[in-house]
């Protein structure tokens, strides 16, 4: 019987890994310190011509609120004159011009149990089938394994630097179909967390996000980081997909 790393750590939700599906040409650009930025415009329009979901999210950002009971009173009276239910979207433009970085995070529901000996326990990598078929399809031809601790370390410098907001986690993926209280707070108290909720359709994604709330445009931005080193491994999608590819992680006592 299989069991998953989640199974026995204590923080089943740390990130293990990143991952960044794109075209090889993008990969060996990031590799150079080019970090190339969307802002959430770019992604909502994105389902929206494909007519598909995909990479694209074309309610990233909006707060959907369904089954909304409105009245129309006449005001000498306070008697009903209309009523009906229906459903509702709110949003702030200013928001989808704000810029993202999307990666896929390795969390430990990810990684099967091989063998754990003298405190370190070896693992093998497991990809939802989901997001093998749409990394096929439509994440372009080749990944980046990206070294953690060095990727992130390097955004957090450049944007220390030049004085850039950066908030970054991973996403949170919830039934949009249903009203959640925690939600309409986010949006409407502007609170960080707002930019890490999506649909649970999209769970496969299994998506860590890097906002930058004060990079704000219409158009693509790219941040000039410092080079990241030779650890960041760039594979085709299909010898990534086909590759048997396992982590050594030392278990805390």
């Amino acid at each position: 019987m299989t069991k998953l790393l989640s199974e026995i750590v204590r923080n089943p939700d740390k990130i293990i890994g990143l991952l960044k599906f794109s075209k090889r040409e993008y990969l060996e650009s990031l590799l150079e310190g080019n970090l190339y930025l969307n802002n959430f415009q770019h992604f909502k329009d994105q389902e929206l011509k494909e007519k598909r979901k995909g990479q694209g999210d074309a309610y990233d950002l909006t707060l959907k609120m369904s089954s909304v009971h409105i009245e129309i009173r006449d005001n000498a009276t306070g008697m009903t004159v209309a009523s009906g239910t229906g459903n509702a979207l709110m949003e702030s433009k200013e928001d989808y011009q704000k810029h993202v970085y999307c990666t896929t995070a390795i969390t430990a529901d990810m990684l099967e149990v091989l063998d754990i000996k003298d405190g370190r326990c070896s693992t093998k990598l497991i990809i939802p089938d989901e997001l093998k078929i749409k990394a096929e399809e439509t994440f372009g031809d080749s990944v980046m394994l990206l070294d953690v601790n060095d990727f992130v370390s390097k955004i957090r410098r450049y944007c220390d630097v030049n004085k850039i907001m950066l908030v970054h986690n991973i996403v949170d993926y919830k039934d949009m179909s249903k009203n959640h209280l925690s939600r309409f707070k986010a949006f409407n108290e502007e609170m960080p967390s707002f930019y890490f909720e999506k649909d649970i359709l999209f769970a496969y994604q299994h998506e860590y996000r890097f906002v930058f709330p004060n990079i704000i445009s219409e158009e693509p931005e790219t941040l000039h980081l410092d080079k990241l080193k030779d650890s960041n491994i760039i594979v085709s999608i299909k010898q990534f997909l086909n590759s048997d590819i396992r982590f050594g992680i030392n278990l805390e006592n």
